[in-house]
């Protein structure tokens, strides 16, 4: 099975999401529930309401990186 992002639509399945990335659906979808993940840019609905994944955003959120395409900001010292 060939799991590269770069080939990968934009958004997939939270299944598909889990089985990707090694968290659980459940997990994902508390990460939603939980406002942790942006709506619209991490995650969105489909036409028949199920939740759907941009996986690259969310590679970067669970990299620890903007999940935004947005400059990251220094910490002051």
């Amino acid at each position: 099975m060939h799991t590269d992002t770069e080939n990968l639509s934009r958004w997939i399945t939270l299944k598909r999401t889990a089985e990707l990335t090694g968290y659980t659906e459940k997990a994902l979808a508390r990460k939603i529930e939980d406002n942790k993940l942006q709506e619209n840019l991490v995650w969105t609905r489909d036409p028949d309401n199920s939740v759907m994944i941009n996986l690259r955003q969310f590679m970067r959120w669970a990299e620890k990186k903007q999940a935004y395409d947005e400059p990251v900001k220094k910490k002051r010292r």
